[in-house]
């Protein structure tokens, strides 16, 4: 999957690879960003990507902590 680019799949099947599963945003971005080949739209939803999925990991973080109890308890 992350052999080829994600152009090469198209569609919703590059989509799923570049969102759902982010192969593309660890293979492909990175190469196309040096390139000077990663459009702003696509370098701006992946920061925006990122925060949101930031935000939720904090999110659950901290109701993981209010939750526990202890290990010895």
């Amino acid at each position: 999957m992350g052999r080829f680019p994600v152009d090469f799949y198209g569609g919703v099947t590059a989509w799923i690879f570049t969102f759902f599963v982010p192969i593309a945003l660890i293979t492909v971005f990175p190469a196309r960003a040096l390139l000077g080949d990663l459009p702003i739209a696509a370098a701006g939803a992946s920061a925006a990507a990122a925060a949101l999925a930031l935000a939720l990991a904090t999110l659950v973080w901290r109701a993981a902590l209010r939750s526990y109890e202890g290990a010895s308890s």
